[in-house]
């Protein structure tokens, strides 16, 4: 055999062993859901980015808030879709890259089941109140609301919103925080169930981040790929932008109320290593 034919059956050796394969872009999206549902949602922006990066994208996720933010620190996603009060966190302790800035508005609510006849955070304060995760911005809300009354209730945490919900569905003597996009998509027969407490507006913002390694030619390429996305297909990017220094000052001024109790959780749930 020839040194040509020689090169010739290692490559193909190795194209058939996949050594050659794709690098798969590691996605990471936020577990608000079930990651069946996560992956049919994140769709059309897996599409728009593997045009743009020209490599196979893999949707991720974790468990909980908990476990996705260890995964973020543990760098076992490339990219991902965070929260403002995480993005802050993973920004300045972690050095990850700001790719994109989202915003919208929402409102945070305090629910209890219909039979409760709670009126009031003092009255809600009585019993138990029902939190998705102590790592969310819901619960940091929510928090903020006792405290700022001066009550202390028996906070239980819940694996998301979604069980906050269904446990008050059951009748419970208890209230939850939630998302006012969660009950306000309810049907008037579960609807019925619920009595709403307390509600106030809450600027919602969220970033795009990178892993610090990550090359300023592919922080490019996600860019053009998530701002391609038609904002009509996808609410998520309906004001998606590329981050300045003012979107990063609105972004911190917003969850600066909460963000001393953010750190102090994270530093008590995950094994962050700087």
């Amino acid at each position: 055999m020839n040194r040509f034919s020689f090169f010739l059956c290692i490559l193909l050796l190795c194209h058939s062993q996949g050594l050659f394969a794709q690098e798969v872009f590691r996605y990471g999206v936020a577990p608000w859901t079930n990651l069946k549902l996560l992956q049919s949602w994140a769709s059309p922006i897996k599409n728009s980015l593997e045009k743009q990066l020209k490599n196979p994208v893999q949707i991720t996720s974790a468990a909980d808030v908990g476990a996705y933010l260890q995964k973020a620190i543990d760098l076992k996603m490339d990219a991902f879709q965070v929260p403002s009060h995480l993005a802050v966190y993973l920004i300045d302790e972690h050095g990850f890259q700001p790719v994109i800035y989202v915003e919208g508005r929402s409102q945070v609510l305090l629910v209890g089941s219909a039979r409760s006849q709670f009126q009031g955070l003092k009255q809600a304060s009585e019993g138990q109140v029902l939190l998705g995760g102590p790592l969310t911005i819901t619960t940091q809300v929510g928090k903020k609301w006792f405290r700022d009354a001066g009550l202390v209730p028996q906070y239980v945490y819940k694996k998301d919103q979604w069980k906050v919900m269904d446990e008050l569905f059951s009748g419970s003597n208890k209230v939850g925080v939630v998302m006012s996009v969660m009950f306000e998509s309810l049907t008037p027969v579960l609807k019925s169930k619920l009595i709403e407490i307390k509600r106030s507006d809450f600027f919602v913002n969220g970033m795009l981040l990178a892993v610090p390694s990550l090359d300023s030619n592919t922080v490019k390429k996600l860019q053009q790929g998530f701002l391609s996305v038609k904002s009509d297909e996808h609410y998520f990017l309906m004001s998606a932008h590329i981050p300045t220094e003012k979107h990063m000052n609105k972004m911190r001024n917003v969850i600066s109320p909460y963000y001393s109790e953010t750190v102090s959780e994270i530093n008590k749930q995950l094994n962050v290593k700087r």
